[in-house]
């Protein structure tokens, strides 16, 4: 991975006095925000330590949030190596710094007053508990976007059953069990990601989140959420259009990893029948959300992603399928 390393801008070679967690974002020519999720990052009450990847930006990004934070960490890549490589160059950077905690955040979610505090204690409330998220609502809003997660593992697919409804004003302050954990904002326990690994770089985006949480599960730990911790998320909103769910970018991912994630499962007949709902069931809905949405430009990408799946075509896509 220290091929993929230009430079370290800013590094301190030691763990600052007194701080024991270290969190991170990638930017990948998104200044505007980047720098809000930063400055969350920087008005959080916890003593801190920020790391920055910059996934190879062709902009401006990257000079506006150095000459707005000089003071954080920035590790810069020369190529952009997706969420899960990004997220991996960070992780690895921290664990050799010898933090106990790592939150991982994506750029375009802001984290509530107080909410890494309650993170951070309901960690150490169990030894179990690998990695905890804050519950997930759409920006200026009560709206739920994550609120916990099942894998329907039979079908191969995830569900947020909380997702549409309204934030509830009482909220319970402990973690509560859960099938997968969303990758947008989590807090993760540094011996946990020693004992179970970093995420796989061959997703390159998306499904990541839920192979680790498939994986942590195999291993022992718990995985949970926080109900009582909030933070603010635009969904997606680097990799396509923040009203429409599909873009040609996300399309071909959504029908891809998912089939590699469950070629990297325990054989069983849950599995065989997972991959043959890829067909019957996972594309049929996906192309008619598409429709729904005025999307049907993206059924290029999404078909030609579901055949490199089957054919176990991992890594970046070198070149997105033309529109309809």
């Amino acid at each position: 991975m220290q091929s993929n390393l230009i430079s370290v801008v800013f590094h301190k070679n030691a763990v600052p006095s007194g701080s024991k967690i270290a969190a991170f974002t990638i930017n990948w020519n998104n200044a505007e925000d980047t720098i809000r999720c930063l400055l969350s990052l920087k008005n959080c009450e916890e003593e801190l330590e920020i790391f920055l990847v910059d996934n190879a930006s062709s902009d401006d990004s990257l000079s506006e949030i150095s000459e707005a934070f000089p003071d954080i960490n920035i590790l810069c890549s020369n190529k952009n190596l997706g969420f899960s490589g990004g997220a991996n160059l960070a992780m690895k950077e921290i664990l050799e710094g010898g933090f106990e905690k790592i939150l991982s955040i994506n750029n375009d979610a802001i984290l509530s007053r107080g909410a890494l505090t309650k993170l951070s204690r309901a960690l150490d409330t169990d030894p179990k508990i690998g990695m905890i998220s804050p519950w997930i609502v759409l920006p200026g809003s009560s709206e739920i976007w994550y609120a916990g997660g099942r894998y329907l593992s039979w079908i191969g697919m995830t569900k947020h059953p909380k997702k549409g409804g309204q934030l509830p004003e009482k909220r319970v302050d402990s973690p509560v069990d859960t099938e997968y954990v969303c990758g947008c904002c989590v807090l993760y326990r540094s011996d946990f990601l020693e004992d179970v690994g970093l995420f796989n770089q061959k997703l390159f985006m998306y499904g990541e989140d839920l192979e680790h949480s498939l994986s942590s599960l195999r291993r022992g730990w718990k995985i949970c959420t926080l109900p009582s911790a909030i933070v603010e998320h635009e969904a997606s909103s680097s990799t396509g259009s923040n009203s429409k769910h599909f873009s040609k970018f996300r399309s071909y991912y959504y029908a891809r990893n998912p089939i590699l994630i469950l070629y990297s499962s325990p054989n069983s007949i849950r599995k065989f029948t997972a991959l043959l709902s890829q067909l019957v069931i996972a594309m049929p809905y996906s192309i008619a959300r598409m429709a729904y949405e005025g999307s049907l430009g993206c059924i290029p990408s999404y078909i030609i992603g579901m055949v490199h799946g089957f054919l176990g075509k991992d890594g970046a896509v070198v070149k997105m399928a033309p529109e309809l």
